[in-house]
């Protein structure tokens, strides 16, 4: 375990020394027990810390095209404003009162019948 751990601090302090392709310096505050590079291990792993302890998981493929695309998805507020959320409440009610309307005629139609049965 002491050789694991020497060689991931070995394997951060690589990465925290490199420039990227821009020629930028990644800095990271270090913080206690949640010291951790912003880079994952591999394209294949993620790192994420979860009360202090760092769990590094992999990523399938299907994993992968979800989170891509949960970030390409823009996060558009429905029903912004108080107007909007106003005008959805009135459609709701609505939409209520004619299936209200519609259930009660579909009642007459049975009762006419006489194949209602409410008990």
């Amino acid at each position: 375990f002491a050789r694991l751990e020497a060689a991931e601090e070995a394997r951060r302090k690589a990465l925290e020394a490199t420039a990227d392709a821009d020629g930028f310096t990644t800095v990271s505050y270090k913080r206690g027990a949640r010291t951790h590079t912003a880079a994952p291990l591999s394209a294949d792993t993620v790192t994420t810390t979860v009360g202090g302890t760092r769990h590094i998981a992999t990523i399938t493929g299907a994993t992968r095209n979800a989170l891509a695309n949960k970030k390409k998805k823009t996060k558009e507020l429905a029903n912004f404003y108080r107007f909007q959320k106003r005008e959805q409440k009135r459609d709701e009610l609505a939409e209520l009162r004619a299936k209200f309307e519609q259930d009660k005629e579909h009642v007459q139609r049975l009762k006419h019948a006489r194949k209602f049965k409410p008990f």
